[in-house]
């Protein structure tokens, strides 16, 4: 049996007691959301689907790479495996998503939000930032499709920087605010 971290995303947090990490015993992708809504109540229910597989609307990603594209349910996890848990955007083709980074001063050189236009088909609008001495936090609008950002949000899971969100209570920028964009775009 693997011991795998699970990554819970911000409205999934109430049936965990506001933790954004849990840790399960599990040998598959399958195996894991049963083992999730056992520990958790009621956990299971926006996650799985009556045959036992991921639902629809929720992207689960081990490593970066969509389970759906694997083995989905059946996906095999080894010890110390991360896994992250990612609603899908509602909507069109095109969606826009704000998150909330948290980091520490190691990374401060670390090109991440660039890396993440460059490798998912994202633009990264930073809204804000700010940083001190030993940390820094950065409030992020990601815009793509939403099976993109899922991937983007899976990635900087694996970078050590604190994820949160998507927030949706945010108050939008005056007119003046010109947002710094890195990647390539849609």
């Amino acid at each position: 049996m693997a011991t795998v971290k699970v990554l819970i995303p911000t409205p999934l947090r109430k049936f965990t007691g506001e933790a954004d990490t849990v840790t399960v015993d599990a040998d598959t992708i399958g195996a894991m959301l049963k083992a999730l809504d056992a520990a958790h109540p009621g956990l299971g229910k926006p996650l799985i689907d009556e045959n036992g597989n991921p639902r629809k609307f929720v992207n689960i990603y081990l490593g970066g790479e969509d389970v759906r594209f694997l083995q989905n349910a059946e996906t095999p996890l080894k010890d110390g495996d991360e896994v992250s848990i990612v609603p899908a955007i509602a909507g069109g083709a095109n969606g826009t998503e704000v998150y909330q980074l948290s980091f520490h001063r190691g990374m401060f050189n670390n090109p991440i939000l660039f890396t993440l236009g460059k490798k998912f088909r994202v633009v990264v609008n930073i809204r804000r930032a700010n940083m001190s001495e030993e940390s820094g936090w950065a409030e992020i609008a990601l815009t793509g499709p939403a099976e993109e950002i899922g991937r983007a949000i899976a990635e900087l899971h694996t970078t050590g920087v604190n994820v949160t969100g998507p927030v949706s209570d945010l108050v939008e920028p005056d007119e003046a605010y010109i947002p710094a964009s890195v990647g390539r775009g849609t």
